[in-house]
């Protein structure tokens, strides 16, 4: 995927559905993979006034769809699975993701307070009060 293909996506599923999952003030969170921080989709984001969190590099432990994408990795590759070709692949990993429990997905959000005090345990800023 290139910047081009993935402000397609944006545009056709962020921008029709991010009031009805997050209400009206909504931000979007992204990591910093190239695709994501280029200039194209900075722009894309401005454009279409989308405001976007302020993300730190290599912090996959403060992105819950990080964890997500591990799940259903392991669910895919199950009892050391390969595939012959990218069509049974991507056919695979689309029943998985439609398999997702939505508990998980909650889990995973709510884990997000504890994730970030942890992070900042970690990295010796929060010594307790």
């Amino acid at each position: 995927m290139n910047s081009q293909a993935y402000q397609s996506v944006l545009a056709s599923h962020l921008l029709s559905n991010a009031e009805f999952l997050a209400g009206d003030n909504w931000k979007y969170q992204q990591d910093n993979s190239p695709i994501h921080s280029s200039n194209s989709t900075k722009n894309w984001f401005q454009v279409n006034n989308v405001e976007t969190l302020k993300w730190p590099a290599k912090s996959p432990d403060l992105n819950p769809i990080e964890n997500l994408w591990g799940d259903l990795a392991r669910r895919v590759h199950a009892n050391g699975r390969h595939f012959t070709s990218s069509i049974e692949l991507k056919s695979t990993i689309e029943d998985e993701w439609y398999k997702t429990d939505p508990e998980l997905c909650q889990k995973l959000v709510s884990s997000m307070k504890t994730r970030i005090f942890e992070v900042i345990r970690r990295n010796g800023f929060y010594t307790g009060f």
